[in-house]
């Protein structure tokens, strides 16, 4: 974790709010500080978060209830994003829509001022998420913004017990470390190959709702290939098929990238048979991920997001490469370059970077031609991975 700008110690429920700061304000009236004796809620979300979408609804009608309380989604994202997505989806959204204020690359840091200052100063890798600040400035809540409405009358009756809270939440930190711990022992069993270990690990960690299913079941399914692909087979089938539902897209996304990910190293240790199979099934997942998204946005068009649809086209582009269909594949990753730089042209230079290079090695063009055909400038958005499991998108920065 970064540390805040201003040397603090991390942001914790009971301490005073940091300063608010951002960039721009693309709806409602503009805030330039907290002022006392206001009650605020500061929803952070980004354009390429699914789940954030999908909490819009919720959070206009929290504004409509508490017309007194000022609601501000603070978005982790570029202005150019935010601007685009406020044109076709901003009239959901009933209460003030800001962008976070970029940090110069001289601070050392390549987040916004509100991600380092807010959300990391509190230790909080994932999104959506929210802060409630009352009106003598201090923290009052921290969490996930589908609870707010169980809080929010509390705190503007001044009956909410902060401490109560404080104690709470601290217990929900030390969890979440002793679980940082414990992913990061499976990723080392992961990196020394030992398999055994990481199917045992996992094991442990699924027997309990942790939020992180697809991510684990995937690591399993990895390890359980090394070992035993048959085994490894019928256990990714039987999670396929148990996963329902717009949540079960997120376990379908991680089976077909780790079954990509398996057969791209099985293929590399000489097992060419069992790699072809698990490329195939990886594009039969990725193939059911499309379907069922498609489904969803005819029902809710407004509620799929551009990243969903540029990370399901850029699983799929890999896979349809590796089964021997490069025109399709170089036809899915130029759509998802064109996402990309929709987005913000050059924001998203490491992921269009080996989509170009897919393009290339599937058509025989040199990399430098497709990118003079796509255009766009590219700049790094800095070493930032965004994983999207269930309700929330985790941010990893290194």
């Amino acid at each position: 974790m970064q540390t805040p700008m201003n040397g603090e110690t991390p942001l914790v429920p009971g301490a005073m709010a940091p300063k608010f700061q951002v960039s721009r304000f693309f709806k409602g009236q503009p805030v330039d500080a907290l002022a006392p004796g206001q009650v605020y809620v500061l929803e952070f979300w980004a354009t390429w978060c699914g789940p954030c979408i999908e909490s819009i609804p919720h959070i206009s009608a929290l504004q409509a209830a508490h017309p007194d309380v000022v609601f501000i989604g603070v978005a982790i994202d570029t202005e150019k994003a935010v601007e685009e997505f406020m044109t076709t989806a901003g009239e959901r959204m009933a209460y003030r829509v800001a962008v976070d204020l970029p940090l110069p690359a001289a601070e050392g840091s390549s987040q916004g001022w509100m991600r380092l200052n807010w959300l990391a100063a509190a230790d909080r890798m994932a999104i959506p998420d929210a802060f409630i600040v009352d009106g003598e400035g201090r923290i009052a809540w921290i969490g996930d913004p589908h609870e707010i409405g169980d809080v929010l009358p509390l705190i503007r009756d001044k009956s909410w017990d902060i401490a109560e809270f404080q104690r709470a939440f601290s217990a929900q930190a030390e969890d979440a470390r002793q679980m940082r711990e414990r992913l990061a022992g499976l990723a080392a069993a992961s990196e020394d190959g030992d398999w055994p270990a990481v199917v045992a690990q996992c094991d442990a960690l699924l027997a309990s709702p942790t939020g992180m299913e697809p991510m684990l079941v995937s690591e399993r399914f990895k390890a359980l290939g090394h070992l035993d692909p048959a085994r490894a087979h019928d256990y990714a089938e039987a999670e396929f098929d148990k996963a329902r539902g717009r949540q079960g897209l997120s376990m379908h996304m991680a089976l077909a990238r780790a079954c990509r990910e398996l057969a791209s190293s099985l293929a590399a240790a000489g097992n060419p048979t069992r790699a072809a199979e698990f490329f195939r099934s990886g594009l039969r997942y990725i193939d059911a991920v499309q379907s069922s998204f498609d489904d969803f946005r005819k029902l809710d068009p407004q509620s799929a997001s551009a990243f969903q649809t540029v990370k399901i086209l850029e699983e799929r582009a890999a896979l349809l490469e590796a089964n021997g269909r490069p025109a399709e594949a170089a036809s899915d990753a130029k759509a998802c370059i064109a996402l990309l730089v929709a987005q913000g042209e050059g924001d998203f230079a490491d992921m269009i970077k080996p989509l170009r290079d897919l393009i290339a090695r599937c058509l025989g063009t040199p990399p430098e031609e497709e990118a003079a055909h796509s255009g766009g400038s590219e700049t790094k958005r800095g070493a930032t991975t965004v994983i999207c499991d269930g309700d929330v998108c985790r941010i990893v920065t290194s």
